[in-house]
């Protein structure tokens, strides 16, 4: 980051507008984030309203869920879910067991 810093400024001295310090957009404790910006047409429509996001955990989850019943609870092979996420079957065997999902 300094030496970016130095480059960029050009000068003896670094001023606090070199470091390009990103902020994030201001988040409330009920887990909405106010006049957020998304590049996505589907997101365009809400970037001025509150949205509610869920855990990331309960996010997994679904998504998980959704591999295995694609893949009818298979986690190993070309046709498990695992390929399918893009894991190795044993990191997938372990966020099921952390979240407590079980094959059916």
């Amino acid at each position: 980051m300094i030496r970016r810093s130095a480059l960029v400024a050009g000068r003896k001295r670094i001023e606090p507008k070199h470091l390009a310090l990103k902020t994030s957009p201001p988040q409330h404790q009920d887990n909405t984030i106010a006049s957020a910006t998304f590049s996505s047409k589907e997101h365009n429509n809400t970037a001025n309203k509150q949205e509610k996001l869920q855990p990331l955990d309960a996010v997994i989850r679904i998504h998980i869920n959704k591999a295995l019943h694609l893949c009818e609870g298979r986690i190993y092979g070309k046709n498990g879910a695992a390929a399918l996420l893009q894991l190795k079957p044993t990191a997938l065997q372990s966020r099921m067991k952390k979240l407590g999902i079980r094959r059916e």
